[in-house]
């Protein structure tokens, strides 16, 4: 049974919310019973996220189906920037340590892009006082948790919230943009990452535009192809009375420069040249009209978000704050198409922190708008003296339709909602902050900062676990020897590292925390105050990928312990590789229905296709006289394809990976197996990674090896047998996708996986040949692989005709070899 968590299994102190500093908001009473249950699931005990550097999160899923992750970024108190990766395909979650002993303060979050070649990149800089932006880029597809150097890019001015994109009219490029020159909107162009993760400027940084105010704040979005969309304000809501919000677009012209433009598509400027002169005075907004979203008199705008419908026409979220800036109300601005339409939507109170009275009071509770659906937007209000979580949707009007309360009873307050992007039918679409809040950064004047913790609207799934090798919860840099050829020290500059033999693999992150900023810093001046780590509980562990070092739960360094050494990716349409590709020809085995032939595999798309087909001709073989079950045949009703590497493509020990979409219809009996060469079967050794088929009727997914004993062509089998409903249960879509089936082999074990599950165990110690095979471990000696889908026989059942053609789908095979 799915067990309901809520905020207060966060495990934080807490500091009184006095209920006389918060207003209800002006929302209609909804009746709430006391035991219902809060809409609230961990993310991480310690983090925050400021609302100017996007995306925080993000979902990325391919159509191959090969990636299907969301990764959330957050800084905690001690300066740790980190972010959860929850894989959907593994089911499994993990938190990462992107970088230690960074400034403490809740502008440093990180942000994501997705790569065209499926890396992802992660951004980060400090929050004012440093002329860097910090990028780290993953070493595999989809997966921070392999990310690789930091680096950095040189600027030469101060730099704070950078939002990346790629576009399709120029997808060679990385568009970035974040508050840098004169404190204003910048934007630059750099090359995608080389192999080494690294990046340059393409195009120098140019100013966006010119503000009459010290810091416009700028939110962004695109539309994926030519256009960056950009809303911003007069300057901060703290010194500007009143405060406007504007609206521009940023064309990239094809990759050939950057223009500024309205929205209705008149040149501002070109920003290469200049940067656009803004202000807030009547003769601006007759001479720009469709640059103002909103010219108030009387409040402070400050921005939230921006999104585009499904016309392609922007939507703002933002919020008016009164001149004493103890009333916020949260506003919703849409392009009508052919002026700004803004309703105000809800009361947000007043400024949600600890600190309201006298710190930071243009600080909302937040709000965002669901991107894939402009019309549902979530909101933080004072809801019975703590800031709750509504859903509001509106009408085509833009007004509110109906309102509903998400978070009950909190025990602390939940603030500053995010909507992940790409979440598309992802369960897990919403994430915001919890907790105490005191301050932005975290100094001398207000040492508690920002403890607040991470949460979303769905539970998460498991942390993964692997192999613990080594574990020390009181580890402090002392050098460990583990196990016969592995040392964990630290290095002298302060990082934790990994001898594996001769080969040292050092983290990029300090083996330090900033927890001295608490006692000595003053604020954003460019300091820096390392902190001894006095003890950390660490841990080693051998995973699906490799060994990967956990500091304090979250992953630091991730060590690949498989080399790729051969594959077929099937990335050219035709015939199979001849050079790496046998084929078996006829009735072969087991009494099956098909014929084999080659025509019945053909690569298209990137996969490698097995098609089982109904066909009916006369069998070559046939013999009236002969007892056999493949002579005695007179015709052939049905054909396949059986393919194998043997004399071409053989291994002894490593991994053999291999992902594939099965046919699971009546009759169907897919395979992946490999076999040894040199002595009859079954003393050749066979391990059969995958079998599908009916035993008594039922379909099973079958993990197996076999090997000989004293009888000819008799065998000794370790064998499992796993219901498919054990699979389906968990996913009724499961016989739709594509899964990975591995196998782990060495001289002790040969392991056998189903999408990182382990499916069955051979010990080596216990696998002898009888009297055929000399007494031998077949399995001390190079095999080769088989693919095949054969059809009926003794194990498939009664073929369904109607679901012919069957196909079975092969993404890749890939061998790899332990480092």
């Amino acid at each position: 049974m799915q067990k309901i968590l809520t905020c207060s299994l966060l495990l934080m102190a807490f500091v009184g919310l006095h209920a006389s500093r918060l207003k209800p908001a002006q929302l209609p009473r909804t009746s709430v019973s006391a035991s219902a249950p809060a809409a609230s699931y961990p993310i991480a005990d310690e983090g925050a996220w400021c609302w100017f550097a996007d995306p925080r999160a993000l979902h990325y899923q391919n159509d191959r189906g090969t990636i299907n992750a969301s990764y959330i970024g957050y800084i905690d108190i001690h300066g740790n920037i980190k972010a959860t990766q929850v894989d959907f395909i593994r089911n499994t979650r993990t938190e990462v340590l992107i970088r230690s002993c960074f400034q403490p303060d809740d502008h440093n979050n990180p942000t994501f892009l997705v790569l065209p070649d499926e890396r992802v990149m992660v951004f980060y800089t400090r929050h004012t006082d440093e002329p860097r932006i910090w990028y780290r880029v993953s070493r595999r597809k989809g997966d921070i948790t392999t990310l690789g150097k930091e680096h950095f890019l040189a600027t030469k001015h101060n730099t704070t919230y950078p939002s990346p994109f790629i576009l399709s009219d120029d997808p060679k490029h990385i568009y970035l943009c974040w508050r840098g020159i004169n404190w204003h909107p910048t934007i630059a162009r750099l090359t995608l990452p080389n192999a080494k993760g690294q990046v340059r400027f393409d195009l120098a940084p140019r100013q966006i535009v010119q503000s009459t105010g010290a810091r416009p704040y700028a939110k962004y979005q695109s539309n994926g192809r030519d256009k960056i969309y950009l809303t911003y304000t007069t300057g901060h809501p703290d010194n500007e009375w009143p405060n406007w919000l504007y609206f521009n677009v940023v064309d990239i012209n094809h990759g050939q420069g950057l223009l500024l433009r309205d929205i209705k598509g008149h040149l501002l400027a070109d920003i290469g040249q200049s940067a656009f002169k803004v202000n807030k005075t009547q003769a601006y907004q007759k001479a720009y009209p469709y640059t103002v979203v909103d010219a108030p008199t009387q409040s402070r705008d400050w921005v939230w978000q921006i999104a585009t419908d499904e016309k392609e026409r922007p939507v703002i979220a933002m919020t008016r704050i009164s001149q004493d800036k103890n009333r916020h109300r949260y506003a919703i601005g849409r392009w009508d198409g052919r002026q700004w339409r803004v309703n105000d939507i809800a009361d947000g109170g007043h400024a949600f922190h600890n600190n309201w009275q006298t710190l930071e009071k243009c600080y909302s509770g937040g709000m965002a708008i669901d991107p894939e659906d402009t019309r549902t937007v979530y909101a933080s209000l004072p809801t019975d003296s703590i800031f709750e979580l509504w859903k509001i949707t509106l009408d085509r009007q833009g007004k509110v339709k109906n309102r509903e309360q998400l978070t009950h009873h909190s025990p602390k307050n939940n603030v500053r909602p995010y909507v992940i992007p790409g979440h598309g039918s992802s369960s897990l679409s919403l994430c915001w902050m919890t907790g105490d809040y005191y301050n932005w950064m975290v100094k001398r004047q207000t040492p508690q900062g920002y403890p607040t913790a991470m949460v979303g609207n769905w539970p998460l799934p498991q942390a993964v676990k692997g192999q613990t090798l080594y574990a020390n919860a009181a580890y402090h840099g002392q050098t460990e020897q583990i196990g016969r050829d592995t040392i964990l020290g630290v290095s002298a500059n302060n990082r934790l590292y990994l001898m594996l033999g001769k080969k040292r693999f050092t983290s990029p992150c300090l083996f330090l925390t900033s927890d001295d900023w608490a006692r000595f810093s003053n604020g954003t001046n460019g300091d820096n105050w390392p902190t001894r780590i006095s003890q950390a509980d660490i841990r080693l562990a051998r995973e699906r990928d490799g060994l990967v070092l956990y500091r304090n739960g979250m992953v630091e360094m991730k060590v690949p312990e498989w080399r790729l050494v051969w594959s077929d990716e099937f990335n050219r349409d035709g015939l199979p590789d001849t050079t790496v590709w046998n084929y078996e020809q006829g009735f072969q085995r087991n009494s099956e229905a098909q014929w084999y032939q080659q025509g019945n595999a053909y690569q298209r798309d990137g996969y490698l296709i097995i098609e089982g087909r109904r066909e009916h001709r006369p069998n070559p073989t046939y013999d009236p006289t002969s007892y056999h079950w493949a002579r005695k045949r007179k015709t052939i009703d049905y054909t396949s394809t059986s393919l194998n590497t043997a004399g071409k493509r053989e291994f002894r020990y490593g991994r053999l990976e291999v992902r594939a979409k099965i046919p699971t219809a009546g009759g169907a009996w897919p395979a992946i197996w490999t076999l040894g060469s040199g002595i009859d079967w079954p003393s050749c050794g066979e391990i059969d990674v995958m079998e599908f088929y009916r035993p008594n009727g039922e379909p099973h997914i079958l993990a197996n090896a076999a090997w000989g004993n004293d009888r000819p062509w008799n065998a000794v089998w370790n064998s499992t047998k796993t219901p498919l409903t054990h699979f389906t249960s968990r996913d009724s879509h499961w016989a739709e996708k594509f899964h990975t089936w591995r196998m782990d082999w060495d001289e002790h074990h040969i392991r056998l996986y189903l999408d990182d599950e382990l499916l069955n165990d051979i010990d080596m110690a216990k696998v002898r040949n009888g009297s055929i095979g000399h007494g031998e471990n077949p399995f001390t000696k190079p095999q080769y692989i088989l693919l095949n889908l054969a059809l009926g026989g003794d194990n498939g059942g009664k073929i369904d005709d109607s679901a012919l053609p069957m196909q079975y789908v092969i993404d890749y095979v890939r061998i790899y070899e332990r480092r």
